[in-house]
């Protein structure tokens, strides 16, 4: 088969890749809305208005309000507002049920993720030793970003008990999926605009994108932190320019570094002595650091419960808390078997499409090709570099979840936590990258391990999802209240029957959180005009 029929391979393995992912998620992207987001989105939905500058504008009551407490995450409220006034807004204006709106959402943010794997590989570079600089070539990126999308979305956990409000995979979508990109994708960023400044482009631009980015993070989500020092080690690590004008790279550098590490350290270190002085009488759990041996536990049970299938006893004895018979859980059926052998499918096809071939490669002896791509063990070097930058990153984020007083006492293992999205994806990734990097070292042992991954990811994919399909529903069970008033709100059905209904509800609404019920009743009388119960 010519080149063009192998390209129709590869388009078709990454097509066959992606629905089989989209599918094997289903359980996760269909999720009800729980959590503090059964709370958030009503409330958003409530609002008269809502614009970009409107909530920008409250950041200084955000400060007052946070503060306190002892966090100066002013952004979060912002990206979660933002995301919960789309979703409800979408729902209501189209008639579609939140949880569907809400599951498509979160499968953007997926693709976003993914497409960030991409970006890191296009990003790393290294030196031939005549050298040279040199990048990945076109079809190992795609290669590399179809086994990160089929891994990432083999590590998708499902819903329930005890977790709701925690799994990274069913809430705070903005925040955990967004913290793939937030980490992974700005140290990305940072190698691509250190190339541009060593070449002498954009020069001013980049110094203020990347002090503006610097702050940025230090007012978000607190999971994002590890972008920071990652991207200081990915600069020591990656080379920027040619041995040749290896000289103005250390320069581009010390430039890009100062400008996004050295302004994030500074503002974290006088934000911290702030929140130091501000916490002398206690601060939220959440975020008050305790540097004790429990971090090392605390670290290991955050890694390992991202790993999939580590909620399995969890997940059944919730499953059964509902009604729900837990046998035969993890016994594939056809449907999950055809779902597993498709991805098993899409990975082997994408290896034959992208094998090397004997004609592109120089013989022994002669000077490499002169095409900026990497070949042979240059290659190798670049995809292990990009592993260890993705495990880098997995570990960060399960580290800084792993330092409050509050994380050290909640997690569990086999509990999912919000940073359980970015660190499965970095693991995952550099399990991926590794058995690409095999191939280059010796053939057979990458075919070889190339093909047990894919059965194993078929296989695993095949019990996971009959699972997290049965965990599926007990959550449906679990979470019907609420279910049923977020229906309600987009319904907007006014008769006498539907508000009789509504009222049954309340009470239901309240032993689920007590407090949504309002939110509810605010929303509903924004859209509809009426009260969410008529007395």
């Amino acid at each position: 088969m010519g080149m063009r029929g192998r390209r129709w391979v590869l388009v078709g393995a990454v097509t066959l890749g992606a629905v089989a992912s989209v599918l094997f998620m289903q359980p996760v992207l269909l999720a009800p809305v729980a959590g503090d987001d059964r709370l958030w989105y009503p409330q958003e939905g409530a609002l008269e208005s809502w614009s970009i500058v409107d909530s920008l504008a409250q950041l200084p009551q955000w400060w007052e309000n946070r503060a306190g407490t002892g966090r100066v995450n002013i952004l979060t409220p912002f990206e979660r507002r933002s995301a919960g006034r789309l979703v409800m807004e979408t729902s209501v204006d189209t008639g579609t049920p939140t949880f569907v709106i809400n599951g498509l959402f979160k499968l953007l943010l997926a693709a976003l993720a993914v497409l960030t794997l991409a970006g890191l590989l296009k990003s790393v570079r290294c030196r031939r030793r005549t050298g040279e600089l040199v990048r990945l070539s076109g079809r190992t990126v795609v290669l590399g970003t179809l086994v990160g999308g089929v891994l990432f979305a083999l590590g998708s956990q499902p819903p329930f008990h005890e977790v709701n409000g925690r799994n990274g995979w069913v809430n705070y979508p903005t925040h955990t999926y967004g913290a793939v990109v937030s980490i992974l994708g700005v140290t990305a960023l940072v190698l691509w605009l250190t190339r541009l400044y060593a070449e002498g482009r954009f020069r001013i631009p980049i110094v203020l994108v990347l002090v503006l980015l610097a702050v940025i993070t230090n007012f978000r989500y607190e999971l994002v932190f590890p972008a920071a020092p990652l991207a200081l080690i990915a600069l020591l690590l990656v080379p920027v320019t040619p041995t040749e004008r290896a000289a103005e790279g250390r320069r581009a550098k010390w430039v890009t570094g100062s400008a996004y590490v050295g302004v994030f350290l500074a503002i974290l270190g006088v934000l911290r002595v702030y929140l130091w002085e501000v916490c002398s009488d206690g601060c939220y759990e959440g975020v008050q650091p305790s540097l004790s041996t429990a971090v090392v536990g605390t670290f290991w049970q955050n890694v390992t419960s991202s790993v999939p299938g580590a909620t399995a006893p969890r997940v059944a004895d919730f499953v059964e808390s509902w009604g729900i018979s837990a046998d035969g859980m993890y016994t594939p059926t056809a449907w999950s078997l055809a779902v597993g052998v498709v991805l098993a499918v899409a990975l082997l096809a994408g290896w034959w499409a992208t094998r090397p071939t004997p004609s592109a490669e120089p013989l022994d002896g002669e000077p490499p090709i002169d095409d900026g791509i990497a070949r042979g063990s240059d290659e190798g070097r670049l995809l292990a570099l990009a592993a260890l930058l993705c495990l880098l990153g997995a570990l960060g984020a399960a580290g800084v979840m792993s330092l409050s007083v509050k994380s050290q006492t909640t997690p569990e293992l086999g509990l999912p936590y919000r940073h359980t999205v970015v660190t499965w994806a970095g693991i995952a990734w550099a399990l991926g990258m590794g058995a690409l990097a095999l191939r280059q070292r010796s053939p057979r042992a990458g075919v070889a391990t190339w093909v047990a991954m894919s059965l194993g990811v078929g296989i695993a994919a095949a019990c996971l999802l009959t699972a997290n399909e049965r965990s599926l529903e007990a959550d449906r069970v679990e979470t019907r209240a609420s279910a049923a008033a977020f229906a309600a709100l987009v319904n907007g059905d006014l008769s006498d029957a539907a508000n009789a209904h509504r009222c049954r509800l309340v009470p239901m609404i309240q032993a689920e959180r007590d407090d949504a019920a309002e939110a509810f009743d605010d929303a509903f009388q924004r859209h509809w005009g009426q009260e969410f119960c008529r007395r």
